[in-house]
């Protein structure tokens, strides 16, 4: 409950409570989705080194664009490598917003598909009713 002090709630406690109610909504949101494993036919963890399957002209595109993050670069390499040795077609859900701005450069050189962590299962869904 909050505190009410002369009719007024102070900024800060609303923020915070604020914040922690969107937390717990995403955090319910996320656990549905998983949920969603056996529905959708998803594939198992395969462990791949991304330093073997380095990708230097994707990391040169990002590095121009400004994204630097090597673990999500990482994330990438072995996507990249499961959608041409394996033939899937590999959807990164994410929620930063900087990787989803790099959409387009990731899907020319690897054909991976990268989208807003809200809308992957969606995107999945079409993924897989235009493949039919």
């Amino acid at each position: 409950m909050l505190k009410v002090h002369d009719g007024k709630i102070p900024l800060f406690d609303y923020l915070k409570r604020l914040s922690t109610y969107n937390h717990d909504y995403y955090v319910g949101v996320k656990n549905t989705t998983l949920r969603t494993k056996m529905e959708l036919n998803l594939v198992d963890e395969e462990p791949i080194d991304p330093a073997s399957v380095k990708n230097a002209d994707l990391e040169q595109a990002l590095f121009e664009f400004g994204f630097t993050d090597y673990e999500d670069i990482n994330h990438l390499y072995c996507l990249s490598w499961l959608k041409e040795k394996r033939g899937y077609t590999p959807i990164f859900a994410t929620t930063d917003r900087k990787l989803y701005e790099c959409k387009d450069i990731i899907s020319e050189h690897t054909g991976v598909i990268v989208e807003d962590a809200l809308y992957a299962v969606d995107a999945y869904k079409e993924l897989m009713k235009n493949s039919k």
